[in-house]
């Protein structure tokens, strides 16, 4: 069992970043939790994301770090990779890996 597990997400450009962090303190979690209003958002938001990203470029990190029991021992875990569903892949299996190894 491990008793502490957090992970951090970030993309590339900052400003998507800041605008995902402004939701979070701004809107409602009843909004946030609504699976449907937030699809509709994704699926109106995509094509300025994806516009922006031939722009500017883009760059996903996954970042987790897990402490033992004692909580001294952390073992800390980056990813980045071009595709958000592939870094999210590879950090998750490779967290994974290293838990069931003993790391």
């Amino acid at each position: 069992q491990i008793p502490s597990v957090s992970s951090s997400f970030g993309t590339a450009p900052d400003v998507w970043n800041w605008m995902f962090a402004a939701c979070a303190k701004v809107l409602p979690a009843e909004i946030l939790a609504n699976r449907s209003l937030m699809q509709n958002v994704a699926v109106f938001s995509m094509p300025i994301i994806t516009a922006v990203d031939r722009l500017v470029g883009s760059r996903n990190a996954m970042r987790i770090d897990a402490r033992s029991r004692r909580g001294g021992d952390v073992v800390t875990l980056r990813v980045t990779h071009e595709d958000l569903e592939d870094c999210v892949g590879l950090a998750t299996a490779a967290f994974g890996l290293e838990v069931l190894e003993g790391h």
